[in-house]
């Protein structure tokens, strides 16, 4: 072989080093492109945005609600009761009437 031909091992190094940074900005780039950009997984990331975000604040109102009840138990236990009490009068009443 000739020594004009081979090249020396740090040439070889630094074209592999170039190619392995070329390859990762391609796959870089096409993911984007497929992913990223992907009006399916755009609608996808914010369906799931709003559903969580839903999500808290039913929770949230709900442990406010729950807060509430408890502060005012024999008063939320009294509401009950004449709700109960008034729909059980209109059911009854109904049935009489038929």
């Amino acid at each position: 072989m000739n020594m004009k031909t081979m090249r020396s091992k740090e040439e070889i190094t630094r074209d592999i080093d170039q190619n392995r940074r070329a390859l990762r900005f391609n796959l870089r780039q096409t993911k984007q492109t497929l992913v990223e950009r992907n009006p399916a997984v755009l609608m996808w990331r914010q369906a799931k945005h709003k559903w969580w975000r839903t999500r808290n604040r039913t929770l949230s109102k709900a442990k406010k609600t729950d807060e509430a009840i408890r502060s005012h138990l024999y008063q939320t236990i009294g509401c009950a009761m004449a709700a109960g009490m008034i729909a059980g009068f209109f059911l009854l009443r109904k049935k009489r009437l038929n």
